[in-house]
């Protein structure tokens, strides 16, 4: 692999603060992207992101970053959207 390191070797030596500190960084991230970006990282369609927050596609596509999706779409995901 002419001095190229796999990803995963490479994280298995990490320290565990390291991990804490991407996993935190990670989490920010997250709550930053929008909707769109979100649900795209998710591999949903706007139909499936509706159906788990009980709202119609129709109302997916309006929301420019609408509240009620969001919340829904994070308790989904086991996170907080506050």
């Amino acid at each position: 692999m002419s001095g190229r390191k796999s990803f995963a070797g490479l994280r298995s030596k990490m320290s565990p603060r390291s991990k804490a500190r991407i996993e935190d960084r990670k989490n920010l991230l997250r709550n930053e992207m929008a909707l769109h970006e979100l649900r795209e990282s998710r591999c949903l369609t706007q139909a499936a992101l509706g159906e788990t927050s009980k709202v119609d596609q129709s109302a997916v596509a309006q929301f420019p970053e609408g509240d009620v999706v969001i919340r829904n779409f994070a308790e989904v995901e086991g996170r907080s959207a506050d």
